[in-house]
C-alpha cells in the first residue's frame, strides 16, 4: 500500500467489543482491541493515503446454517434472534456489502471508524433478571409479559437498580428498563 500510494484496510471486530458478558470476556476484549487498533492505524497512516476502518457484526449465520437447525425462529436460534432489535440474525452477505462499501472509493472520507452491523444488538441489550419464586404466581416459570416488578424486588435478586418490565425468555426472564 505504501508503494501504491494508499488503500483501504477493513478489519473485522465484533458487537461483543461494545458490551459486557460473563462468558465472552477474552473474545470481547480482543475485539475491542481491534477497534482501538483500527483507530491507531488510521491515525498513523492517513498521511500515506491509507484508510483503516472496521466492521462489528452482531450474530451472523448463513441461510443454510439457519435452515439446518430448523430455520429462522427455531428454538436454538430464538435467544440470539431476540437479542437483535430487528428480531433476526445477520446474514454474511450483509456484512460483505458493508466491507465492500468501506473498501470502496465511495467511503473515501471515512477512516478510523467501526461500523456496527448488528441489527440493534448493541443499542439495547437487556440485563438478565434473576427472579426468585417470590416474584412468581403459583405455577409460573417466569412473570407474564408486562408485569411490573419494583426496584426492591430486583435489587434483592441483583438484577436492576430501578423498576423494570419483564419479558418472557426461554430459560429466564429478561428485564426491559
Amino acid at each position: 500500500m505504501f508503494e501504491g500510494g494508499g488503500g483501504s484496510i477493513v478489519n473485522t471486530a465484533s458487537a461483543a467489543a461494545f458490551y459486557g458478558s460473563r462468558s465472552l470476556a477474552a473474545y470481547g476484549a480482543s475485539k475491542a482491541g481491534v477497534v482501538a487498533l483500527t483507530r491507531y492505524v488510521a491515525a498513523a497512516y492517513s498521511d500515506r493515503g491509507i484508510r483503516c476502518n472496521a466492521v462489528a457484526p452482531g450474530v451472523v449465520a448463513s441461510r443454510e446454517l439457519q435452515d439446518a437447525v430448523g430455520g429462522p425462529g427455531a428454538e436454538i436460534l430464538r435467544p440470539y434472534e431476540a437479542g437483535h432489535l430487528v428480531g433476526r440474525l445477520g446474514l454474511p452477505e450483509e456484512i460483505a456489502a458493508a466491507v465492500a462499501y468501506l473498501a470502496s472509493d465511495d467511503a473515501a472520507f471515512i477512516t478510523g471508524e467501526t461500523l456496527r452491523i448488528d441489527g440493534g444488538l448493541t443499542v439495547r441489550r437487556p440485563p438478565r433478571c434473576r427472579l426468585s419464586g417470590a416474584h412468581l404466581h403459583r405455577g409460573e416459570r417466569f412473570p407474564p409479559l408486562g408485569r411490573r416488578i419494583e426496584a426492591p424486588q430486583l435489587l434483592r435478586s441483583g438484577a436492576a437498580s430501578r423498576s423494570s418490565t419483564c419479558q418472557s425468555a426461554p430459560n429466564a426472564a429478561t428485564c426491559e428498563r
